[in-house]
């Protein structure tokens, strides 16, 4: 009398290549929902037309994905869109206006700067206070 043949190989029959395979495309498929989800309607809706006006959102989307080197295949990843500005088309001319405060930007960006100046100049002292003298 012969064996049933189980309708699934064990992991153990599932060679490393088929395992990757298969992660890849979970990754490839997964990459795709957070695409469709970090777009800009999807968070701050469809153009509005309103008195002859349209106004189009328009947002910066980051999103990633990662898994860990670990046996356990852990995997996950995540979205981010941020509302950056709207299109506003009046009488057949479109404009950019950016949301939030240029100058306040401008002020964050040159608090990076001095800071990254600083811990550099900081790194430059404690390394050569380290060096052996002769």
């Amino acid at each position: 009398m012969e064996a049933a043949q189980e309708p699934y190989p064990s992991f153990s029959a599932i060679d490393k290549a088929d395992v990757a395979a298969i992660s890849a495309g979970l990754r490839q498929k997964e990459a795709g929902v957070l695409g469709e989800q970090a777009y800009a309607a999807t968070v701050f809706g469809e153009p509005v037309t309103a008195e002859g006006i349209t106004v189009i959102p328009v947002a910066r989307a980051r999103f990633g994905y990662s898994r860990t080197g670990s046996s356990d295949g852990a995997e996950g990843g995540g979205a981010d869109v941020r509302a950056m500005g709207y299109i506003e088309i009046r009488d057949g001319t479109a404009r950019y206006r950016p949301i939030g405060n240029r100058g306040s930007r401008a002020i964050t960006a040159l608090i990076g700067l001095a800071s990254g100046l600083a811990v550099s100049r900081i790194i430059h002292v404690l390394l050569r206070d380290s060096r052996p003298r002769f």
